[in-house]
């Protein structure tokens, strides 16, 4: 992956969505190697193949960024646990309408069933006044700010206490100490970006310099480097756009945790030899 800030909170959901524009659907499974099972649902490399091929695809068409082996298989993965979960709520009406729908992703199962779950996360997320005082009070300041992403929770923990020289060795071998990849240093202003990720910045302890956040499955070491003031409006002309965006982060937070909940819920299973076969 490239060190694009889109990629760091947009990844996953870019994946799910690009597997709702491919056209139609692999055709009928012969029988061959099964990478995953989740529950009664067997995941072929035939089926792996077909989406992940489409998804780059669209992901080269859009100018996105790539996508590593493994990112790819957890997020088809998301997509089967939701499609389960669509059905289980009975918005299928026959298997033939959960395959042919993958062309029109709008009215998908899944979109339904997202959609529904979004609406009923808005009805229950409050933002409070006094989230939106915290989160203007850190307005007035700019975060320089270095983020090392790793994909074992372990390692983040441990690189909490390594010293900044230790850090660098680190990075040099990044598989070997689980390191996705790297957001080099960079000035950020809350509110002022285009993703989420500068409310995770903003949420680092400043007496500490540095926490390990974990989002989109990934745990982020987001590491302080300099406070400076910044100037901004007055409270009253930023009150409703400031409690939009916490609102925001809270619906997101919340989605997560819901999909994360019906993974582990989930019987899945990996074939490592067979995915590991791949190319």
């Amino acid at each position: 992956m490239t060190n694009k800030i889109c990629s760091f909170t947009s990844i996953a959901v870019f994946i799910l969505t690009s597997t709702f524009l491919v056209s139609g659907c692999a055709g009928k499974k012969s029988e061959e190697r099964v990478i995953a099972a989740i529950n009664d649902y067997r995941m072929t490399v035939e089926d792996f193949n077909y989406e992940s091929n489409e998804i780059l695809n669209v992901s080269r068409m859009l100018g996105e960024i790539p996508v590593t082996k493994k990112e790819m298989l957890d997020a088809l993965i998301t997509k089967e646990v939701l499609i389960q979960e669509a059905a289980r709520e009975n918005l299928d009406k026959e298997k033939n309408f959960m395959r042919s729908i993958e062309l029109y992703w709008e009215q998908t199962l899944l979109k339904d069933l997202l959609a529904g779950k979004s609406e009923e996360i808005a009805k229950k997320t409050v933002v409070y006044e006094d989230e939106i005082n915290r989160y203007y009070n850190k307005m007035k300041n700019k975060i320089r700010a270095k983020i090392i992403v790793f994909s074992d929770g372990k390692y983040a923990e441990k690189a909490i206490g390594e010293k900044g020289d230790t850090l660098g060795l680190w990075e040099k071998e990044p598989q070997k100490f689980a390191i996705s990849y790297v957001i080099p240093s960079k000035l950020y202003v809350l509110g002022e970006g285009q993703s989420p990720l500068e409310y995770y910045v903003f949420s680092v302890n400043t007496d500490k310099g540095k926490d390990v956040i974990k989002i989109n499955g990934k745990w982020a070491l987001i590491i302080i480097e300099e406070i400076a003031p910044n100037e901004v409006k007055q409270l009253v002309s930023l009150r409703d756009e400031i409690e939009r965006r916490i609102r925001a982060v809270k619906g997101k937070e919340a989605m997560d945790q819901w999909i994360e909940t019906l993974h582990s819920k989930t019987r899945i299973k990996i074939d490592e030899k067979v995915f590991n076969s791949l190319n």
